[in-house]
């Protein structure tokens, strides 16, 4: 049987141990919080070409690009920011975004006309550990009639 001296000292290190792992807790806890920065990077690929070329939108008018600009939101979609990542004639661009540690941010890259009409986009998420992340933009392979049967 266990007397009673034992135990207190068992509870007595215990309380030492708990004490002494507080700040490593705190510390790690402290570092999710942290502000982190991740780079958004996009190439563009051919760029006479690609700023030049006639995309048709939706509403059947050839508009060309003036720039390639990212939303993003680490609240999926609310109070999501908008900024320009390159402008018409450049072959890249860069945008910084700062949130927490770890935080999952909504990625969605357009290329929008002078007109911010959204000529092609792309969409993603990921966590952000302070790591680079890059897209390529480039004219399509190939376009062509749409030929369907009546």
């Amino acid at each position: 049987m266990i007397n009673r001296k034992t135990v207190s000292i068992l509870v007595l290190a215990l309380f030492a141990a708990m004490l002494l792992a507080a700040p490593v807790c705190s510390a790690a806890s402290q570092d999710l919080d942290k502000p982190t920065r991740m780079l958004l990077k996009v190439d563009v690929v051919d760029t006479n070409m690609f700023w030049s070329y006639p995309y048709i939108s939706r509403d059947g008018k050839a508009r060309v690009p003036a720039a390639i600009q990212v939303v993003w939101s680490t609240t999926s979609g609310l109070d999501s920011k908008t900024e320009t990542m390159a402008v018409a004639k450049s072959d890249r661009g860069q945008v910084a975004i700062t949130t927490e540690k770890d935080a999952f941010v909504d990625i969605e890259v357009q290329v929008v006309d002078a007109k911010k009409t959204i000529l092609g986009k792309a969409s993603l998420q990921v966590r952000n550990t302070g790591k680079d992340v890059a897209f390529v933009v480039n004219v399509p392979d190939i376009t062509s009639p749409v030929i369907e049967l009546q």
